[in-house]
């Protein structure tokens, strides 16, 4: 399963104020050892894809590459030594950036760069540095931790005393980043909306419910409150408003929700439409390594079912080609659409954190089963549960 979150989904926003072409990232780093490898990831609205790696020699990497539009890239340390996180690094066609950093926490990396998303991400995090490092070094805490009770010799006692232990590294987490996004408001009431902006404005959003912080959720709902129709109507928008004003979720035995969905050829559907048999809903995105897994169970079940049962996939990738591409590589055959909305229309109506994430829905359009995740079998096991009644 993979959960979606506020630290992989951003929009990308087109610029025409460098040439067409090539981009350069170079690092100079101390305090890590040669051959670290050092790795580029590109964020494609909820899917990171690796652009590109390379290992650390005489203390320096390099990256190049090229773009035609301003875009979010990630640079993450591949060692257990390194925190749970990444430097946010933004590119643009010409740019030039340069990396420096002393030690292996690289959210706290400096960046010399031209591109003005990377300025404005150069300002935040140098209001909450202190904080930003005492976050990562908690998050490779809880990575020991997390790494040590998964063994298989661990006694019962010693279980018991890691999940204590991990349960105070997250209290200490959430209180140090409720720090950081104080200190983030404090900026973003003083400044106007932006790329920047937008995305913590959602870090803050996620935080406040999951993390269960009325306080913060407040102080978003001010910062909400100054978008205007364009802003509220953008991806990342409309993710922000159902995290702040959740919709009502459909329950078992309730009727489906319904949308207006488009298939990767434009046509309209419902999913009203395909009534009068049990219908598998598939929330999926090409990111998602469990969602990819179990593509070729789907077939079998659309196959060999195709009388009494019709599976749609429901796409929550933000970008119409990263659907494209999954949807052609994995050669779906079976009803395959999206809301366009990510995570933020159709999948929040059936309470959508996780993915792969299925729903079973009787032929008179009644939910019977929601259930997450995906092991090999599993889902004819379910399917089966309820045709064979």
């Amino acid at each position: 399963m993979k959960l979606i979150s506020s630290l992989f989904v951003s929009l990308l926003f087109a610029t025409g104020a460098y040439a067409q072409g090539k981009y350069t990232i170079t690092g100079q780093l101390t305090g890590i050892p040669d051959s670290t490898i050092i790795s580029l990831l590109r964020n494609d609205g909820n899917v990171l894809t690796t652009v590109s790696s390379d290992t650390i020699k005489n203390g320096a990497f390099s990256f190049t590459g090229s773009t035609d539009e301003t875009a979010l890239f990630m640079i993450m340390g591949n060692s257990e030594e390194f925190p749970s996180v990444w430097l946010d690094v933004w590119v643009a066609p010409g740019a030039v950036i340069k990396i420096s950093g002393h030690n292996k926490l690289v959210k706290t990396w400096q960046v010399e760069s031209p591109v003005k998303e990377q300025q404005e991400v150069t300002h935040y995090t140098a209001a909450t540095a202190a904080y930003l490092d005492q976050w990562q070094q908690l998050t490779i805490v809880r990575k020991q931790l997390f790494r040590e009770i998964l063994k298989d010799n661990i006694s019962p006692e010693r279980k018991k005393q890691l999940k204590a232990a991990i349960d105070s590294v997250d209290a200490k987490s959430s209180a140090v980043s409720t720090q950081i996004e104080t200190r983030e408001i404090a900026i973003m009431q003083q400044t106007a909306v932006s790329t920047i902006w937008l995305k913590k404005l959602k870090n803050v959003a996620i935080d406040a419910k999951y993390g269960d912080k009325p306080a913060l959720r407040e102080q978003a709902i001010i910062l909400y409150k100054r978008l205007n129709k364009q802003q509220r109507a953008s991806v990342t928008g409309q993710e922000v408003y159902v995290l702040l004003y959740p919709p009502v979720v459909v329950k078992k035995g309730e009727a489906l929700a319904d949308a207006d969905f488009k298939d990767l050829q434009g046509k309209l559907h419902h999913l009203a439409d395909y009534k009068g048999k049990y219908l598998l809903l598939d929330f999926w995105s090409d990111g998602c390594g469990p969602c990819i897994m179990a593509m070729p169970e789907l077939k079998q079940l659309s196959d060999s079912l195709k009388d009494q049962l019709t599976v749609i996939s429901l796409n929550v990738d933000t970008k119409k080609q990263v659907w494209k591409a999954g949807s052609e590589r994995e050669a779906i055959t079976w009803i395959n659409l999206s809301d366009g909305k990510g995570m933020a229309g159709i999948a929040a109506r059936y309470g959508i954190n996780g993915i792969p994430h299925y729903v079973m829905i009787s032929p008179e359009g009644k939910i019977l089963d929601t259930w997450v995740g995906y092991e090999k079998g599993s889902l004819l096991a379910k399917v089966q549960a309820h045709t064979k009644r």
